[in-house]
């Protein structure tokens, strides 16, 4: 479990021209829409094939439902992003379990304690003409205020990788440090997390 039982999970989140909220079910045809049209920027984040140029909406249904029953057992959260009349999916956060891999693969930077129990890695993604409206760093600076004030986390990461240049320079605009650098196998480019 990654956050306790007595604790309330954010419901949640309106800001000025978007909606975190749980992902569910009947978002299936909305998200569907916006995955297929940032797969490649996903495939990139994941660092997988994922999805696939033959994922279906019955394969976005699936994963979906995953999401919903992780969030329910308090595993991991996915939120989707959508605009304030719940007509366009714009992206999505993740709030997944921080887990650092053994030394050999990690280089720690900075003057960061080392991880505690209980700390979250949050990745995020924006469709294309919302990265281009500069949407993403107005969800990190959301975030930022978010995690601080309605999550009672430990401490909070947010996780991307050498091969996505724009989510670097939107992390390190917004005032977070380099936490560590997780070193990738087979060419993969490293992952970075990044702290207040």
């Amino acid at each position: 479990m990654l956050y306790p039982e007595h604790k309330p999970v954010p419901d949640k989140l309106y800001a000025n021209e978007f909606l975190l909220r749980p992902i569910c079910a009947s978002d299936v045809n909305l998200d569907y829409i916006a995955v297929m049209e940032t797969k490649i920027m996903l495939r990139r984040l994941f660092q997988s094939d994922w999805p696939p140029d033959d994922f279906t909406v019955d394969d976005n249904l699936w994963d979906l439902n995953i999401h919903v029953k992780e969030h329910n057992e308090r595993r991991q959260f996915c939120y989707t992003m959508m605009n304030l009349s719940e007509s366009t999916c714009l992206g999505a956060v993740y709030v997944r379990p921080l887990r650092i891999p053994p030394p050999e693969w990690t280089i720690r930077r900075g003057d960061f304690p080392p991880p505690v129990e209980g700390e979250a890695a949050i990745d995020f993604w924006v469709i294309p003409p919302g990265v281009i409206d500069d949407l993403d760093r107005r969800l990190v600076d959301t975030l930022l205020d978010w995690f601080d004030q309605d999550w009672d986390f430990p401490r909070v990461s947010y996780r991307t990788n050498e091969g996505l240049p724009r989510q670097i320079e939107v992390l390190r605009e917004s005032g977070l440090r380099e936490r560590y650098v997780i070193k990738r196998p087979n060419g993969l480019p490293n992952r970075i997390l990044y702290s207040q």
